[in-house]
């Protein structure tokens, strides 16, 4: 049984994952904020002002100045509800309605085969579409793609 010692945590320890996590963030928010302002450069003039916020950025990095590298960081940004909404809800939602509208569509309106079945499988879809993480986001996109792909053949 391993012991830890009292009022240590996990993450408290200086290389582990979540000390170096906060950093990292902000060092890639450092480097988002100059990639708009590099690529919208109209003149040479501009370009080196972006091009020496940069060095600056990386000399301090390589001395391990991080309270100077750190000084004019943008703050974090909060993750939007919206991207959320876009990224699973609307997907969602356009399986679901699919599901509901399957029968007075134009080939499954007077056709004999059974569409509960595929208005099933639609709303399943739909459902497994909400929960978030990319494990399931991958199956059900190339389940669907697998469906499509076998209509098309048969």
């Amino acid at each position: 049984m391993v012991r830890r010692a009292a009022g240590f945590r996990c993450g408290d320890h200086p290389g582990s994952r979540a000390a170096l996590r906060q950093p990292a963030e902000t060092v890639a928010r450092i480097l988002r904020a100059h990639k708009r302002p590099l690529a919208l450069a109209h003149n040479r003039s501009e370009y080196d002002k972006v091009v020496a916020s940069l060095t600056v950025g990386l000399l301090a990095m390589a001395s391990q100045d991080w309270t100077a590298l750190f000084a004019n960081a943008p703050a974090p940004r909060k993750p939007w509800l919206s991207s959320y909404a876009l990224a699973h809800v609307l997907p969602a939602a356009v399986l679901a309605a699919a599901a509901l509208v399957l029968p007075w569509m134009p080939p499954f309106r007077h056709s004999a085969l059974p569409t509960a079945s595929i208005r099933i499988s639609l709303l399943a879809f739909a459902i497994l579409r909400l929960v978030p993480g990319p494990l399931l986001t991958d199956l059900v996109d190339k389940g669907l793609t697998r469906g499509f792909d076998a209509s098309k053949r048969g």
